[in-house]
């Protein structure tokens, strides 16, 4: 895709959060792969420190351009003024779950100021489907003309009738025209679904009459308070029907109305949800319960992190997927955890952001509901303490070694896959050593994304320490390659492993 078509698409703060630190992410990995000339070298060395100063004042908008800058730089494309207005485009709703029989209103706005290259660009707004950037119109939905030049001072609103069309999952596209030319094209997810609110009040005015079970109505309350969530721009939007959802939520009520627990008795991959008091809202995970479980018996526990932008799916996303499968076969209860938001970090702050005050709240939200998923957990399975493990990729690697190192002595092993940016000097490796966890690392010897020096550094401080540990480096795997192949491997190492054992 041409830089001139690049979206930075953004609700607010929370979905730009984490935009944000895939860019920043992207900007990483180009800059330890890429050779430069000593012109250009010398030019992104500029860059660098405008970028750093914009992260310590905390200029949000020119860390974006600089990001953006660096990045064409680095993929040799000249950074135009066409190019600077682009990414500068912020689209904005309260409405990202909406009842398509009312007015959608939306805001296209600027993250930093740029001009355009007209004066007369005009607004096309369209719907596309949520795996395509655009869904073509015999007639847009909207048109604007005069689109104001300055859309940070004066953003462009937009007013739309969508009540003719399907509930569902949609992009919102506003693309901005010079006559027949498109100069650029911003987006953003949003939710359609009819009866939001009538479907809301009336299970509500139902749960008011039915005590107990408060697990299965966090999961029926689950639908509505993410709408909420989405909202408020709290959180970035995944593919999520809320329509299925609904009925779900309606099948749970049915249930609890009739005095059975819908998950007494659930096995094989089991949405589930809490109130996550501290932070306000109800919070996802998944479980992976094999078929066979009894509570006559305890069993072993995996808690899995995912990585960057992934969701508490991720690890669990389909009964084929590699972890419920190694578990069925290894006979594991595996827990996955959101970790609060999607760039959570799970009690670690990201390298490359700036440690402000909401930077901080998320990564100590992030590891508070890894540890109160795990609790949950403990109290609702017969689990054998001496049998918790804790695995994760990429941020989850990072977060692996976090959160087994701080809280050490829970931890029967621990395996970090591909994690970049641990090191001795912040995670307090002599923790692990003190309570006997044992680590298993795996990293790509190619992994442009996540250095696999940092793995080997940390291997070597285990091997330093005398920590028990096991690493494999797989030759030519890059950073998404070394999951699959190895989480047998690791269940495999977590089988040879329990607390207390010589």
């Amino acid at each position: 895709m041409a830089l001139a078509l690049c979206v930075v698409a953004a609700e607010t703060q929370a979905q730009q959060s984490l935009v944000l630190s895939q860019v920043q992410l992207r900007y990483r990995v180009l800059r330890r792969a890429t050779q430069l000339d000593d012109v250009k070298m010398t030019e992104l060395k500029k860059i660098d420190a405008t970028i750093l100063g914009a992260r310590d004042q905390g200029e949000t908008g020119l860390l974006f351009r600089e990001l953006h800058k660096g990045i064409a730089l680095m993929e040799n494309r000249a950074w135009t003024p066409e190019n600077e207005f682009a990414t500068s485009l912020s689209l904005t709703t309260g409405m990202t779950v909406s009842d398509p029989t009312r007015m959608f209103y939306a805001e296209l706005g600027q993250l930093y100021p740029a001009k355009p290259a007209s004066r007369k660009l005009m607004a096309y707004v369209h719907l596309g489907g949520p795996n395509q950037a655009r869904r073509e119109e015999t007639k847009p939905l909207a048109v604007v003309s005069n689109v104001p030049p300055d859309l940070v001072y004066e953003p462009l609103r937009i007013a739309v009738d969508l009540s003719d069309v399907k509930d569902g999952n949609h992009q919102f596209i506003v693309e901005l025209r010079d006559g027949t030319k498109t100069v650029a094209r911003a987006t953003t997810a949003i939710f359609l679904a009819r009866g939001l609110d009538s479907r809301r009040a009336a299970i509500e005015q139902q749960l008011k009459k039915i005590d107990g079970f408060s697990d299965a109505k966090a999961s029926i309350r689950y639908p509505f308070d993410f709408a909420r969530v989405l909202n408020l721009g709290k959180m970035s939007a995944v593919n999520y029907s809320f329509d299925k959802a609904i009925d779900r939520s309606d099948e749970l009520l049915a249930s609890i109305a009739s005095g059975k627990d819908p998950f007494a008795g659930a096995t094989g991959i089991v949405q589930k949800h809490y109130n996550f008091e501290e932070a306000g809202e109800i919070m996802p995970y998944r479980l992976f319960v094999p078929k066979d479980y009894s509570a006559g018996k305890q069993w072993p526990l995996i808690i899995g992190l995912h990585g960057l932008g992934g969701t508490e799916s991720t690890f669990l996303g389909l009964p084929s997927a590699p972890l419920p499968t190694a578990a069925a076969e290894h006979g594991y209860i595996v827990a996955t955890p959101l970790g609060y938001r999607r760039n959570g970090g799970y009690g670690k702050v990201p390298p490359i952001a700036t440690p402000d005050a909401e930077t901080i709240r998320m990564v100590q939200l992030s590891e508070q509901d890894v540890m109160n998923v795990l609790r949950l957990v403990r109290q609702q399975y017969n689990i054998d303490s001496n049998r918790i493990y804790l695995m994760g990729h990429s941020m989850g690697g990072n977060g692996t070694w976090t959160i087994g190192s701080k809280y050490a002595e829970i931890w029967a092993a621990i395996a970090p896959i591909a994690g970049g940016s641990a090191s001795p000097d912040t995670t307090p490796i002599q923790k692990l050593k003190d309570n006997n966890v044992p680590v298993m690392i795996v990293h790509g010897d190619a992994d442009k994304t996540a250095p696999v020096e940092a793995s080997r550094v940390m291997a070597a401080e285990l091997k330093k320490l005398g920590v028990e540990h096991e690493y494999i480096e797989v030759k030519g795997a890059g950073h998404g390659d070394v999951v699959a192949p190895n989480v047998p491997k690791i269940l495999n190492y977590f089988d040879a492993h329990r607390k207390g054992a010589k």
